[in-house]
């Protein structure tokens, strides 16, 4: 990925998180509150529901920031967002 912007981050990101479903919850990728910061793109990620098991949602989130720093070269933050 050269010069990432917003919208490719977040599809990267939304790519990664389709077919992963922690204790049956979907995950969305917050567009409006993906922000760079210092070449650190950060990227809230909402369940549809709270996690049965927490862990898997982290594991879920550390996967796939690996995944794109591995595959794009682009060092990204998911970070939990809890919903209401």
């Amino acid at each position: 990925m050269t010069e990432p912007t917003e919208k490719a981050i977040a599809e990267a990101v939304r790519q990664r998180i389709k077919d992963r479903h922690p204790g049956g919850v979907n995950l969305e990728v917050l567009d409006k509150e993906i922000r760079l910061d210092e070449g650190l793109w950060y990227v809230p990620i909402l369940p549809s529901a709270q996690p049965p098991r927490t862990f898997e949602y982290y594991e879920i989130l550390s996967e796939v920031e690996v995944d794109i720093q591995e595959q794009e070269n682009v060092d990204v933050l998911l970070i939990p967002a809890l919903p209401d």
